[in-house]
């Protein structure tokens, strides 16, 4: 013990130096960003259109952590519908690790209506900027980190500083709509029929599957493996996903098709479709 405090005292001056060094680059390495509770609130232009879904966005090139929660490096948070086109955004902590040069550590706000899904509304906005994000903040510019990837998500409606971020929070969001019809097939749940595995009737036939398991909310229908094969992601509660979703998955046996299985997925997720 006593050899190891005498080492301690005696070393090189550089090596203290260095020790001085990496205490004052420990705040660059680690962003710790607090933001206070609040309700947003969403204003569309056309009467028709409502929100029922809104997602903020925690991504980093490292995992990240949420209020003492360590998650994914890219995560999502679904937000609690207070009010018709009013969501809660509660306080949240965030802490980005940024050791490495290049690192990235990013936040955005996204919604989705009620009335069309992602699947169609990208030719409705009037800027089509807001259908990725309503407002986004990045701890360097995305065009300088290691991944440019980046830049499609939260290059979009950048602010430069996090005081921007969060005084735009605090304000409403005008979602300016082009007066375009709508039509009955934009509407939920969306069908990601890839290959066009499944005919009309199959997609039908494996909603009313779902819908008599007592399921209200279908976000998604998608086709599986083959053509005997499928999936439906449902929201738990209401539309919103606050609560959660589910992801059945559907195989047809003689001639009809059956759940095989069902998995739940937490509010806190890295799955969000764009």
């Amino acid at each position: 013990m006593g050899g190891g405090g005498g080492e301690a005292q005696h070393g090189a001056p550089h090596a203290a130096a260095a020790t001085t060094q990496s205490s004052a680059s420990a705040p660059e390495a680690r962003r710790v960003i607090d933001l206070e509770r609040r309700v947003l609130t969403f204003e569309p232009t056309r009467q028709d259109f409502s929100v029922g879904c809104a997602v903020f966005s925690v991504v980093s090139s490292k995992p990240v952590k949420v209020n003492g929660v360590q998650g994914e490096p890219w995560s999502y948070i679904y937000l609690k519908q207070v009010g018709k086109n009013q969501f809660e955004l509660p306080a949240l902590r965030i802490e980005f690790d940024l050791a490495e040069p290049g690192d990235i550590g990013c936040m955005s706000l996204k919604i989705w209506f009620n009335e069309v899904t992602n699947y169609y509304d990208s030719g409705l906005y009037v800027n089509n900027d807001d259908r990725y994000a309503l407002v986004a903040w990045t701890t360097i510019p995305p065009k300088q980190s290691k991944d440019t990837s980046y830049n499609a998500r939260f290059g979009l409606n950048r602010v430069e500083s996090l005081e921007m971020f969060k005084q735009r929070l605090a304000e409403p969001f005008v979602l300016r709509m082009k007066d375009i019809a709508l039509k009955p097939e934009w509407g939920y749940p969306m069908v990601h029929n890839n290959g066009r595995k499944l005919s009309e009737a199959d997609v039908a036939a494996v909603e009313k599957v779902v819908r008599d398991r007592g399921e209200s909310y279908l976000i998604a229908v998608m086709a599986g493996a083959d053509a005997d094969h499928a999936e439906v992601e449902t929201s738990v509660g209401d539309m919103t996903r606050f609560k959660g979703t589910k992801r059945y998955k559907l195989a047809r046996r003689n001639g009809r098709w059956v759940v095989e299985t069902v998995g739940e997925k937490p509010n806190f997720s890295r799955n969000v479709y764009w």
